[in-house]
């Protein structure tokens, strides 16, 4: 993997984090409290799970 790859990952990375604690926050204080919370959790590890399958799918595209 290229540096500049490895650093748009990164800073992508950092970015989601920052997103879901913002909205981890949200939930806590507007939504009623750590169910909230665990819900947005658990949402975010689908979308993960399911963007990871879809990077490495395009990673592998070509078979290499």
């Amino acid at each position: 993997m290229t540096p500049k790859r490895i650093a748009a990952r990164s800073l992508a990375v950092a970015l989601v984090a920052l997103f879901v604690g913002g909205i981890s926050l949200g939930a806590y204080y507007d939504a009623g409290g750590w169910l909230a919370v665990v819900t947005v959790w658990a949402s975010v590890a689908v979308l993960a799970g399911l963007a990871r399958a879809l990077v490495w799918a395009l990673d592998n595209w070509n078979g290499s």
